[in-house]
């Protein structure tokens, strides 16, 4: 009786995260969109691309706030969780990541998407 009673409360505790996670992972390629839409403007900046900046900004600040974290460092050993090698950077030390590809994002410090990176050789 009292594993049940565990397990009840586990799950409760437990459902709002799930629920949380499947909406961030949702959005994701909306933000992936959005941060393509900013490397990609023009030099000369005008309302509507303030306005695209404006919006990822609020967007990651909010799911940040909720635990959403980016993985997004270079120069640090590949850790497969946390990265998949896709390419090979010459430039980089063997074993680290050279560059970020596409940025992977971490929830509440579980892995919802994993880097697309250069690795060292």
């Amino acid at each position: 009786m009292q594993n049940i009673r565990r397990r009840s409360e586990d799950d409760r505790l437990r459902l709002p995260q799930i629920g949380s996670e499947q909406i961030i992972t949702a959005l994701l390629p909306t933000l992936d969109t959005l941060e393509l839409a900013i490397k990609n403007m023009p030099k000369k900046k005008d309302d509507w691309t303030k306005g695209v900046e404006s919006v990822f900004t609020g967007l990651l600040g909010s799911l940040s706030a909720e635990g959403l974290q980016r993985i997004d460092k270079t120069g640090v050993p590949i850790d497969p969780e946390k990265h998949e090698v896709i390419a090979v950077d010459k430039k980089a030390k063997k074993g680290e990541v050279g560059e970020i590809l596409q940025f992977g994002y971490e929830f509440r410090g579980k892995v919802i998407r994993a880097a697309k990176v250069k690795g060292g050789a």
